[in-house]
């Protein structure tokens, strides 16, 4: 029978010799025994034998790999060497979408933040609170808690992923302390869709009417959080998937508004473009068509994880550019909402423009050429190296540098940035590990992704290290961004038997709470509005008829159509080839819908009351 030894493993910084937080693997002929996060000392109680341990401590420091016999009990100091300095260059990283729930304790939250070199995480729902605690109904409480657990370096905040609706779903880098999260949370999720999406056999024509949506518009919520001073983003944009191969219906997480809310305003604060794959073409596709429509859209890496499950918090990161060395919250949403970052799976990514500029930056277009130094390192694990590093121009790639026979760990280039003579240019680099696209021709995201509705292609999935950062913007001084769209709103008011227009009806038009206009119909039963607001709702009213208050964004039937074709899936189910996260740029329709939402015609028919 083995004996059982004490296993002591202490993890210290190679710089100050003092503890650190870090992981730890143990592994017994080549099988993975245990891999935890520890405080900077941690004791196991093993058999006789020998063991590999592995430390390391997020992406700042090397990877240690000890092979050791143990017939004693053993103390091992592992001196961990640094391999980047992200607080020195003022980065922090965080996360907006984690679901790490009761009965998790506090303390192993923080402890893997630490050990995995988090700088922040905003909690979904669950909060580190039993189901239907009381503290989980308190905003307020609920805040200064969770503020609470904090440490120096993991700060923790109450973050949320709601509401959650076939329209997409959205997260909150910061949530505003409302009275009621629990309850709110409880209330504002499109439960009878999501109950039917992907699942139910029967087949379902018209999701819209046949599972009608309840309750209040999501971009309301969204749009009273962010006045609130909420900081959100649109998570899985592309993300869908089937649990019953015959669903007449997909299961949706599709950033189906997202388009939309782009040209009603500044709805979302950032999109995610990195998250369950390193390199997800799909999130990237829909964000550079959108950007060469003249948009400046900060991306952002998420999980969408926990602490130990196949997504793990700090999988995807987003580093941010503070300007300091120590975190401070409103300078990191600041600049992350400006996209000064990159996103990473692992390799660090710095660029400097001009000897001064970070990513998100806007410069003026003069038709001059500009510099673009690039330092890369990969991710320190020891058999990470860098293959490609490449620049994107307006989304297609303008050159490919391949190192990959080389195997370096750190590199660095110069571009020499062109920006087409008077127009807008935008810019972005992306690096890979030793593992790329298969061939050049894929790192065009762009042909990539139309090629997937001809071919079935998935090996992008394989790609475990990438990262890349958010665009350099080159406008000349003539550029003007896309205008918000205020349409003419008019239509026809008549009642419902007759089909006779009805004279003297009032139409009050609410924007968010407020009403911004209203008038009367004449004797033809028209009217007529300017510039309102997609956000609008409108409440019709006429005595002997019953009221009617309709939203722009559920009710007007070209939109509501819009979207379901978005959120169904139909075009999914039509074409074998896709693949689950796949959604061609075609469907999100842009220019479509930028029509459709120019100019506003909505006739009603209102019912005598009973």
């Amino acid at each position: 029978m083995k004996k059982t030894f004490s296993l002591k493993i202490v993890a210290l910084d190679g710089v100050s010799k003092t503890m650190i937080p870090a992981w730890v693997v143990l592994a017994e002929s080549g099988k993975v025994e245990q891999r935890k996060a520890f405080p900077g000392e941690i004791e196991f109680s093993l058999p006789e034998g020998k063991y590999s341990i592995t430390v390391h401590a997020g992406l700042a420091y090397q990877y240690s790999r000890t092979e050791l016999k143990l017939e004693r009990n053993t103390t091992v100091k592992i001196v961990l060497r640094p391999w980047f300095d992200f607080k020195e260059m003022g980065l922090f990283t965080g996360d907006a979408h984690n679901h790490i729930n009761y009965p998790t304790a506090p303390a192993a939250l923080v402890t893997f933040m630490q050990a995995s070199g988090i700088d922040m995480i905003s909690l979904c729902q669950g909060w580190l609170t039993p189901p239907g605690a009381w503290l989980a109904g308190d905003g307020e409480k609920l805040h200064q808690y969770l503020n609470s657990l904090s440490a120096a370096d993991a700060h923790i905040y109450m973050g949320a992923e709601f509401p959650k609706t076939r329209f997409g779903h959205v997260c909150w880098w910061q949530f505003p302390v409302i009275s009621d999260p629990q309850g709110c949370y409880d209330s504002y999720h499109d439960i009878e869709y999501f109950a039917a999406a992907g699942i139910s056999n029967k087949k379902i024509v018209n999701p819209a009417v046949e599972l009608p949506y309840h309750g209040e518009s999501p971009l309301n919520k969204i749009i009273r959080w962010k006045k609130q001073g909420g900081v959100s983003a649109a998570p899985h944009p592309t993300s869908w998937w089937m649990d019953n191969e015959l669903a007449s219906l997909i299961c949706t997480n599709i950033a189906a508004d997202f388009c939309f809310a782009l040209l009603a305003g500044k709805i979302y604060d950032s999109l995610t473009v990195m998250g369950y794959d390193a390199e997800h073409i799909f999130y990237q596709n829909l964000w550079f068509h959108l950007l060469n429509e003249g948009y400046r859209i900060p991306g952002v890496a998420e999980t969408d994880g926990d602490l130990s499950g196949r997504h793990q918090v700090g999988d995807f990161r987003t580093y941010v550019y503070c300007g300091s060395e120590s975190f401070k919250l409103n300078p990191f949403l600041k600049n992350l909402a400006a996209g000064k970052s990159f996103m990473t799976s692992g390799p660090a990514l710095i660029t400097l423009l001009d000897g001064k500029y970070r990513p998100g930056t806007v410069v003026k277009n003069d038709g001059q050429p500009h510099k673009l130094a690039v330092s890369v390192l990969s991710h320190p694990a020891p058999e990470e190296y860098i293959s490609w590093l490449v620049l994107y121009k307006n989304g297609r790639p303008s050159e490919i540098i391949d190192v990959e026979s080389e195997k370096l760990r750190s590199y660095k280039h110069e571009f020499i940035i062109k920006p087409d003579p008077g127009c807008r240019t935008w810019f972005l680099v992306k690096v890979f590990g030793r593992k790329r696209p298969r061939k050049k021709a894929f790192a065009d995201i762009m042909a990539y992704a139309e090629s997937c509705e001809k071919e079935k292609n998935t090996e992008y999935i394989a790609i475990k290290q990438a990262a890349f950062t958010n665009p350099y913007y080159f406008e000349p001084e003539s550029f003007r961004p896309p205008k918000l769209l205020k349409p003419a709103f008019s239509g026809k008011i008549t009642d419902a038997a007759t089909h006779q227009p009805l004279k003297g009806v009032k139409i009050e038009i609410f924007n968010e709470g407020n009403v911004i206009k209203s008038g009367i119909t004449g004797g033809g039963g028209n009217f007529r509005f300017s510039g309102i607001p997609l956000s609008a709702e409108l409440q019709i009213s006429c005595d002997g008829y019953d009221r009617q208050f309709k939203s722009i964004y559920l009710d007007y039937p070209p939109l509501r159509n819009y979207f379901e074709s978005v959120y169904s899936g139909k075009w999914a189910l039509a074409n074998k080839l896709l693949q689950p996260g796949q959604v061609p740029w075609t469907v999100f329709r842009f220019d479509e819908l930028r029509q459709m939402l120019s100019s506003i015609h909505w006739d009603f028919e209102l019912k005598r009351t009973v």
